[in-house]
């Protein structure tokens, strides 16, 4: 299936090319420059759990979503999957969860947004496993196994998340080949200031 870009990005891109001045092309570049990165969050949010996570494999997992690297997020993820194995699983759950709401408060609040609902989730899920994990230490397996999942569960939602990002740069990169096709002819300047990331 191939990577869609999210629909409400896309209008709101084709809004600011039909509204476009032709006479300020670079005003309509930044607008456009300005709405993926509004839209696109996962740079912020990798970066902020890379730097914020104590965590090896969260860091890594930061370092992946920051990248939109889907074999380095399910990479990342099977490491997480490593770490809940062995003693203390109700700690280590909590101790994740806890680092993911720390990263996450400390990056961009976006409604909707992907990434963000994945890791809220693990986060939620992790917190519950814990707490049943301390109160009933036979469980220890199950909360295992449910970790598990919710960690595929994430991976899947997490690529899903750097495919649409993806998806979203072509659209943006699209619209602005469009403008410089439409001023052209007139515009002698190509490609200033492109590069301001």
């Amino acid at each position: 299936d191939k990577d869609e870009p999210n629909p409400d990005f896309v209008e709101k891109i084709n809004d600011i090319v039909s509204n476009s001045s032709p006479e300020n092309p670079k005003a309509t570049e930044d607008e456009i420059n300005k709405a993926l990165d509004d839209e696109n969050t996962n740079e912020e949010i990798g970066s902020s759990l890379q730097q914020t996570a104590t965590d090896a494999a969260l860091q890594k997992l930061g370092e992946a979503i920051k990248n939109n690297d889907k074999e380095a997020i399910s990479a990342a993820i099977e490491d997480l999957k490593q770490n809940l194995s062995g003693e203390e699983l109700a700690n280590k759950l909590q101790q994740i969860a806890d680092e993911i709401r720390k990263a996450l408060k400390e990056s961009p609040m976006k409604e909707d947004d992907l990434t963000r609902k994945a890791l809220e989730n693990l986060a939620d899920t992790f917190e519950e496993l814990a707490k049943d994990a301390r109160e009933d230490e036979n469980k220890d397996e199950d909360s295992h196994q449910k970790a598990n999942d919710a960690l595929d569960k994430a991976s899947d939602e997490l690529q899903k998340s750097a495919d649409e990002e993806e998806a979203n740069k072509t659209v943006a990169e699209e619209a602005k080949e469009e403008l410089k096709n439409q001023g052209g002819e007139n515009q002698g300047g190509e490609n200033q200031g492109g590069e301001n990331q």
